[in-house]
Order: C-alpha cells, then sequence, then structure tokens
C-alpha cells in the first residue's frame, strides 16, 4: 500500500481497482485502502473506486463498515446496490440482503439477474420459501428466468426450502442447464430422502450432455444413508473411482460417511486404509463415520491423532467427537473436551453446545447437561430438545414437563420432536393426565399440523402402562391416519402386561395383517396364550409360525457388547479378535454365529459402559469378584437377569446368585431357567420389567413372581440332568434313565430340602451338584438324598459312574431328619 501512495503514475483509480483485487482481504487491509481512498480523493469523486471499496469490505467480513460506506455514498447504480446485496447474502445476517434489495427497488432502480440470484441465496439461507416465490415473481416480469443463473438460483432455493415441486418445475420449464442446475436438483433430491430419483436424474444428466462434477457426486453419495441404499451408494463410488475422483478429500469424505450411515463397517474400514492425507476433512470425516458405527472409542484415538498432528479443529470436528464419546466412552474423556473446547474459544458456539448439552445428558451428568444449557445466550429448539429427549430417556420426567412449561412460557415453537420426548416421559413415570393434556395441545392449539404415528404410539404406551387398555384401543379406532404397527405393538405390550387376552388376540389379527410374516407378533401372541395358561392355541400358534416358514430370530437394535476374558489361540491371535472377526466364539461355542452387532470386548469395564441391560453367564464361582469390579461403574437403572446355573454355599448360608448380584451392585436381577420348550422367568415385584426379559427367548415363557424358587428348582434339576446322562453314557437304556429321574423329581419334592434353601417356598428352577453337596453335608442328610448325594461323589471321582444306578436305589433313612446337626 505505501509503495502504491509512493509512485504518482500508478495513484489512478483504476490502479487503485487492480490493487484492491489483488489485496488478501482482511480488517486491517479493508482500513488502509479505506484511508488511501480518502486520501487520494477517490471517495469523493470515484463511483468506480467507491464500489470496489464496498466490495473489498464485503471480501473482508466488515459489513457494518460495508453499509455505512454504502450510505455516505453520494452517488450509487445498480452495480454498487448489487455489490451491497451479494455482500449481505454471504453475511451472518443474510436478511440485510432482503431489505437491501427492498430499499433498491423503492429508490426506483431496476433490479438485474444478478440482483435476484443474490437475494435467493439470502433466501435459502433464511429458509424463506415465501420471499424466493415474490422473487421468483419479479424473474418473470423482468424476464430474468430465462437466464440460467436466475433459473439454478431458484432451483436451489425451492430445492432447500423444501418445496421440491416447484423446483422440479422451474428446472423442467429451463431451457438452458448447467452442471449447477443439475446439481441443486440432486441436492434437493438428497435434502427429501429421494436417493433413487437423485440416481435417475444424475442419469439423466449425463444423456444431457452434462457431466458432473466433485459437488455433484459429494451430494449424490450423502442421499445414501442406510443399508437398501447401499448398492446404489457402491454404484456412484464405482463411477468416482473410473473417473479418478477419489483423491478429491471432499468427495472421499462423502464416501466414507455413506458407508458408515449405510453401516458397512467393512467397506468403510477399506476406504479409511485408503485415506493418505491428514487434513481436517479427512479427520472430521472418519471420525464422524466412527462415531456413527458406534466405534466411540476408536472415534477418540483419532481424535487425539488429528491432535498430536497438528491438524485445526473445527466445529464439526467437535460435534462429532461430542456423539461418539457420548455413545461409548467415558465422561471423564467428555470432560478432557470440554476444557479443550473452553481453551480454543468454541464454547459459545451453538452447535457445539449442543452438543455437550447432548453428551453429558448421554452419560445421565443431567446437571452438568443443564450447565451447560443455562450457559447458552441463545439457546435453539435443538438445544432444547437436546436436553428434553434425554431427561425423558433417563426418567426425569417432572423435570421434562417443567422445560416444556418454560418453552411455552418462553415462545419457543416446539416441533414433533419436542412432543415425542415429552409424551415418552409422561409414559415412562405414569403423567397420564398431562400426556393427554400435551397430546390435545398438539393437535388443537396450531403448535404442528397435527400428530403422526409415534406420537399415537406413545399415547397409546401412556394409557396401556396405566391399564387403560379400552382407551388406548377407542383411541387407536379414531385415528385420523392409518395406524403404524408400532401403535399396535404398544397396545399388544400393554395387554401381554396386564393379561388382557382378549383384547391381545384383536391386536394381534390386524399386526399379521398388515405384515403377515412378522415373528415377533406371532411370539407375542403365542405369549399372551401361554401366559392366559391356553397351552393349546400358544402351540397352535407356533405350528402356523412352523407351517409359513416363518422363523423367530433375536434381534437387537444396539450394539450388544460381550465381555471375554482375553486369552491367546493356539493360532496365535487373541480371542476376541477373533470372535469380532468370525462372528463367532471358535473356541467355546464353534458353529454357532453371532450377529454383527454383538461385539466380545475383554475390558470388563468399557463392556458395561452405557449398558441398561446385563446378561450374566459368567461361571458361577467367578460371579462374586465379577460383580465386586462393576460397583460404581453401572449407569442409574440398570437391569440384570441371571441364567447361570449355581449358587455360593457361604457361611451365612447357600445364596442364590440372583440374590448375589442384587445385594453386590444394587441392581434389580431376574432369573431365567430354559425347561423343555418354554422358559420361566422369575422376577420380584415389577412384572414389566420381566415381560421385557422375555422378549429376549424365542420360546414361550412363564412368568413366577418367585426368584429363588425358580433358580433353585433349575439348580437341582441340573444334578438330576448330570445323573440321566451319566445313564445315557453308560448304555444302561431308557428303563433306567427313567427312574433315575423319578427318583430324582422325588429327592426335589422333601419339603426339608425346600424349607433348608427357600424357607418354605416352593421350587421351580438352576445349579451344579457341588452346592447341593454341600448343603446335604453339613445338615447331615447324605443318606436321604442319595441320587443328589451320589452325583457330585461320581462327579469328583470318588465313585465310578456304574454306581449311579446301585447308589441311587437306597431306601432313605428318615429317621435322620429329626435328629440332623444344625447347619454350620
Amino acid at each position: 500500500m505505501r509503495g502504491f501512495l509512493r509512485h504518482a503514475d500508478s495513484r489512478t483509480p483504476r490502479a487503485f481497482v487492480q490493487l484492491l483485487a489483488a489485496q488478501p482481504p482482511g480488517p486491517s487491509a479493508a482500513d488502509q485502502c479505506h484511508a488511501a481512498a480518502t486520501k487520494l480523493g477517490f471517495f469523493a469523486s470515484n463511483l468506480f473506486a467507491n464500489t470496489a471499496l464496498l466490495a473489498f469490505y464485503c471480501r473482508s467480513c466488515r459489513l457494518r463498515e460495508a453499509q455505512h460506506l454504502f450510505d455516505q455514498m453520494p452517488v450509487r447504480t445498480v452495480v454498487t446496490w448489487n455489490t451491497l446485496i451479494y455482500g449481505h447474502a454471504q453475511s451472518s445476517a443474510p436478511d440485510l440482503a432482503v431489505a437491501a434489495f427492498a430499499r433498491m427497488v423503492c429508490a426506483g432502480i431496476s433490479p438485474t439477474a444478478s440482483s435476484v440470484s443474490s437475494v435467493l441465496v439470502a433466501c435459502v439461507r433464511l429458509e424463506d420459501a415465501g420471499t424466493g416465490a415474490m422473487l421468483h415473481s419479479v424473474g418473470l416480469r423482468c424476464g430474468f428466468c430465462a437466464s440460467v443463473v436466475v433459473g439454478t438460483a431458484l432451483v436451489d432455493m425451492y430445492a432447500k426450502c423444501r418445496h421440491l415441486g416447484a423446483a422440479q418445475q422451474v428446472f423442467g420449464e429451463m431451457e438452458e442447464k448447467n452442471v449447477a442446475t443439475f446439481t441443486a436438483l440432486v441436492t434437493g433430491f438428497v435434502l427429501s430422502r429421494r436417493p433413487h430419483d437423485a440416481m435417475l436424474l444424475v442419469r439423466e444428466m449425463e444423456r444431457y450432455g452434462v457431466a458432473p462434477n466433485l459437488m455433484t457426486y459429494s451430494s449424490l453419495l450423502s442421499s445414501f444413508v442406510s443399508m437398501e441404499d447401499i448398492d446404489h451408494g457402491k454404484q456412484v463410488h464405482c463411477a468416482v473411482l473410473k473417473k479418478g475422483l477419489e483423491h478429491d478429500p471432499f468427495v472421499l469424505s462423502a464416501v466414507v460417511t455413506m458407508y458408515s450411515k449405510c453401516g458397512i463397517l467393512e467397506d468403510f474400514v477399506k476406504v479409511q486404509m485408503s485415506v493418505s492425507c491428514q487434513d481436517q476433512v479427512s479427520f472430521n470425516s472418519i471420525i464422524s463415520g466412527l462415531s456413527c458405527l458406534g466405534r466411540g472409542k476408536e472415534a477418540f484415538q483419532h481424535f487425539l491423532e488429528m491432535r498430536r498432528h497438528g491438524t485445526d479443529m473445527d466445529v464439526f470436528t467437535f460435534a462429532s467427537v461430542l456423539k461418539a464419546i457420548g455413545s461409548s466412552s467415558s465422561l471423564l474423556e467428555g470432560r478432557q473436551v470440554h476444557t479443550l473446547i473452553l481453551k480454543i474459544g468454541y464454547d459459545s458456539v451453538v452447535d457445539v453446545q449442543n452438543s455437550l448439552i447432548s453428551m453429558y445428558a448421554r452419560h445421565g451428568a443431567i446437571g452438568e447437561s443443564n450447565g451447560v444449557f443455562i450457559s447458552m445466550e441463545a439457546p435453539n429448539l435443538v438445544s432444547w430438545n437436546s436436553l428434553i429427549s434425554r431427561c425423558a430417556q433417563h426418567g426425569h420426567g417432572k423435570e421434562v414437563v417443567e422445560m416444556f412449561e418454560q418453552m411455552r412460557r418462553l415462545h419457543v415453537q416446539p416441533d414433533h420432536i419436542t412432543f415425542l420426548s415429552v409424551l415418552t416421559a409422561c409414559s415412562h413415570v405414569g403423567l397420564v393426565d398431562k400426556g393427554l393434556e400435551y397430546f390435545n395441545l398438539m393437535k388443537d392449539e396450531g403448535y404442528l399440523v397435527g400428530a403422526r404415528t409415534e406420537h399415537y404410539a406413545c399415547m397409546v404406551d401412556l394409557l396401556g402402562r396405566a391399564g387403560y387398555l379400552n382407551e388406548a384401543e377407542y383411541l387407536i379406532n379414531g385415528m385420523p391416519i392409518k395406524p403404524g404397527a408400532s401403535v399396535y405393538r404398544a397396545l399388544l405390550s400393554a395387554c401381554q402386561i396386564h393379561g388382557n387376552l382378549e383384547i391381545a388376540i384383536r391386536v394381534s389379527k390386524r399386526l399379521i395383517e398388515l405384515n403377515p410374516h412378522d415373528s415377533s407378533v406371532h411370539v407375542q401372541l403365542s405369549n399372551a396364550f401361554a401366559g392366559d395358561g391356553r397351552w393349546g392355541n400358544a402351540a397352535e400358534i407356533r405350528e402356523a409360525m412352523s407351517g409359513k416358514g416363518i422363523v423367530k430370530e433375536p434381534s437387537w437394535s444396539h450394539e450388544v457388547r460381550m465381555w471375554v476374558f482375553e486369552e491367546i489361540l493356539p493360532t496365535g491371535k487373541k480371542l476376541s479378535e477373533s470372535i469380532n472377526q468370525a462372528n463367532e466364539n471358535c473356541k467355546y461355542l464353534p458353529g454357532i454365529k453371532l450377529r454383527a452387532n454383538v461385539i466380545a470386548d475383554p475390558d470388563l469395564e468399557n463392556a458395561v459402559k452405557d449398558a441398561n441391560m446385563l446378561v450374566f453367564v459368567t461361571p458361577h464361582q467367578f460371579v462374586e469378584g465379577t460383580c465386586k469390579k462393576l460397583v460404581g461403574k453401572l449407569r442409574p437403572g440398570t437391569e440384570a437377569i441371571s441364567l447361570i446355573k449355581g449358587m455360593e454355599a457361604k457361611m451365612e448360608g447357600p445364596c442364590m446368585i440372583s440374590k448375589l448380584i442384587t445385594d453386590i451392585l444394587g441392581i434389580n436381577c431376574c432369573i431365567a431357567v430354559e425347561k423343555f420348550s418354554e422358559v420361566t422367568i422369575g422376577y420380584k415385584k415389577d412384572k414389566e420389567v420381566a415381560t421385557r426379559w422375555a422378549k429376549l427367548f424365542t420360546t414361550p415363557y412363564f412368568l413366577v413372581e418367585d426368584i429363588e424358587g425358580v433358580e433353585l428348582c433349575g439348580t437341582l434339576k441340573n444334578v438330576v440332568a448330570i445323573a440321566a446322562g451319566l445313564v445315557d453314557g453308560l448304555d444302561m437304556g431308557n428303563n433306567t434313565k427313567a427312574a433315575i429321574m423319578r427318583i430324582g423329581l422325588r429327592e426335589m419334592s422333601f419339603d426339608e430340602l425346600e424349607a433348608e434353601m427357600l424357607h418354605g417356598q416352593k421350587l421351580q428352577g438352576v445349579s451344579t451338584a457341588k452346592e447341593v453337596y454341600e448343603v446335604l453335608t453339613y445338615r447331615g442328610w447324605q443318606e436321604l438324598f442319595p441320587l443328589l448325594s451320589t452325583v457330585h461323589e461320581i462327579c469328583i471321582g470318588q465313585l465310578p459312574p456304574t454306581s449311579i444306578v446301585e447308589y441311587s436305589e437306597h431306601t432313605p433313612n428318615l429317621s435322620i431328619i429329626s435328629g440332623s446337626n444344625a447347619y454350620y
């Protein structure tokens, strides 16, 4: 700038404009250029130089100074107005562009195609299709719509404002189309979640003779977000490879994101390995992808690598890593990232604040989540929804109601997500009246167009949980929209809980009409018959399933982490790695395939982190030590079920495994015992919890409010089963086996054994021979229960297997009952 002022021959308006064009934009540079223009006298005399200075202020993001300069200019042309409009359209206040355009028209300046296209950009950012439509009218009246620039801007505006029909109409009327025009409509199909139409448009584009560019492919790839879209996604990936575009960071990022959103881990890893550059875009796409795939721990490791590499982090980086931390990492890591955000200065960015709210709330740290919310100057709807939805998930129903009432007082407009979260919270804590109030508010007071299927499903669940089954069915019958499967499922689950078979049958028939091959409906109806004691009907449902070829497969909507004790296999691989690669425990359960969402994890604390359901299948001798390691590591409200065959013989007396788990961890623990074709599930008081566990099993089930009885019955049956196995192994024939089973059942029915172990409760359930034998020994009852005693002595090698028949046929000596020694 100083050199420019020193040379008199270069101090002309033309040279000044050339200088501004070459000068990098920046706050200090803009001030220097303005000072130079004033010193040289250009400001008062030369419109050309003033317009160039105005544009430089806009490029330097100094819109306030640009507006001040514009207001002081003695003369303004349409080019000057267009410069100001364009600057405002690209700024943080695009509404000022619309205002400037209105002032220009009022001043008698005829707009140009550039004016209209710039304001249309502002409409996109404002999501204001109404103003965009008025500009469309201006364009038609002035003849601008024939311009490919204005036509493309109109297509883009309508598409991004979710008016896809209008966008297609403008597109169809355009005589000239370029790559930007096609890409704008492709983006519209993407935003409307119509990937198939986006694919067809790209093919039409190529037939039209227009080659897709990087933006086209990036936009098209972002439309594939589910497993159903993966074939189209792979086709586009092949086209990208064929045209040599795979090294572009934005296209590569779109490919990585596509595979992660479609849940294809194998292809995601392959593409990830090909990412050689370590720039911000590449790191962000990998962190976001791993987060979408539920690989939070790996996402956090890439975040740490990004820091070590010295790559700049942006809002998207923090939003992605906070999502990853919220799903799988520890709260400590989340707090560390929060500290880094404060240090870098992103703590006032709304998107980052929303991610912090969600991260803390996912970990159950509602207080810290609320603290971030309170610190926000202007929380948006996403902020409210993040806090409300997480509070609803953690059972803070009253707090959710208070927050919603605060939203109403502040005139914050709720959306469908808000109402769904509030209704869910009311359902979980039993606020029936409040739920009905908010449901009617949503329908009748103009908050939304109307309730959706998911809102009706939530209301049916609310009424069903409270026992208002007839009212729930009446609500379904009066729905203005066609009831979906989720609505009927909610009522069917409530019928199972409350034992209303009549409504369950009607609802099941409607569900089967909607989806005749849905196995879960048949299973639920079968269980409803079984729960009512109608075993014949339950069997008929199962036979009908078999006849139709319907097979029930266990399904999980979330990642299932399976803790395994790490060991090295003969192949040199770790057991956990082998399980995760083959989806099979080749050492202990060969031939049994695990579902893809079952992840073996040798880290006990990480395996149970954020889990809300724990299934104990650990060998019973390790249960106590394992539980002690988990004290204080579980999230609030965690439920457990034990499938373990065993009990602990302690100094104070026999202790059932379920009681051991409950006492150490302080959580509710049910017990499940499989026998013949059904499962018996023991529970205490909360039948709804037991019903949720029942959904894990593929067979009919009994629900029994007696945990200890179910568990001990299974214990004794397991010992009798060993005896029967010995008979089978010795090839003694079915008659001998039947005799052994009869003796076993007789010994299991002794009131004294029931009284000793269950304090009078009747037996209904699972364990090993050793613990039972210890109880018999301490009581001096070995001769009273010869079969149970013999099984243990055979198991430890004191007697040969053939002794099973000889010793078990001894007549019990009942006289020892009265003279037995006190237990311990």
